[in-house]
């Protein structure tokens, strides 16, 4: 359960630039387990908001981010050499439907769709949440068997591997959550200062204008006299 919960909430730090551009991108799937040889499919989801879509990838692994596939407005696509035919597609860009065959043990891993989008004031990536995806040998009959922290009413996945790991991805979820705080700070301190700035320097005009203004009237009452 912790895995899925660290999992998430790191997977979610990838949806930052959708608070940017208003576009989102959503998974079919959170969690999948299957065994070697299986098929399973990703549905990646595209919601545009005064964008325009031109591309989109699938990678693996939040650290690296393997590009397994890729695939353009125009429909032309690019398969990883360890993918070749067993990755297809099917739908339009907008609702891609990725599927992969013949899964291996290490194919397990984090999944993303990215999607490639173009606003008016530059490019920009918009991350989907993620799919968690556990390939197991499929020589056992059943995930109790493999894990008996999994049971049929809880797909959660509970390995010693993954325990030792947990304390590395608690700190570098708080690490990236702490430098995105940060630098909202300093961008909302230099707008901040900015502002004061603006703001000093049109006071210093209108006491320059109000002095000289006295000083002048000063002079015709002496000269009057």
């Amino acid at each position: 359960m912790k895995t899925r919960v660290l999992f998430i909430i790191i997977g979610h730090f990838h949806l930052l630039p959708s608070l940017l551009s208003g576009t989102t991108v959503t998974q079919s799937e959170t969690f999948i387990h299957v065994q070697e040889g299986e098929t399973i499919s990703i549905t990646c989801a595209v919601h545009l908001i005064n964008s325009t879509l031109t591309g989109m990838y699938l990678k693996k692994n939040w650290k690296t981010f393997d590009k397994i596939f890729h695939i353009s407005n125009t429909m032309d696509f690019v398969v990883d050499q360890k993918y070749q035919d067993r990755i297809t597609h099917n739908g339009p860009l907008k609702e891609l439907i990725i599927t992969l065959r013949q899964l291996f043990r290490n194919d397990s891993g984090i999944y993303f769709c990215e999607a490639v989008i173009k606003t008016d004031s530059r490019p920009l990536t918009v991350f989907g949440s993620g799919t968690l995806i556990y390939v197991s040998d499929k020589t056992k009959t059943s995930a109790c068997e493999i894990h008996p922290e999994v049971t049929s009413n809880d797909t959660t996945v509970e390995t010693p591997e993954n325990s030792s790991l947990m304390p590395k991805v608690l700190f570098v979820a708080i690490a990236v959550l702490t430098l995105v705080c940060i630098i909202f700070l300093f961008v909302l301190y230099k707008s901040t200062m900015k502002k004061c700035c603006h703001y000093n320097q049109s006071h210093r005009v209108v006491t320059s204008n109000t002095e000289y203004e006295d000083m002048t009237f000063r002079r015709s009452t002496v000269q009057s006299f």
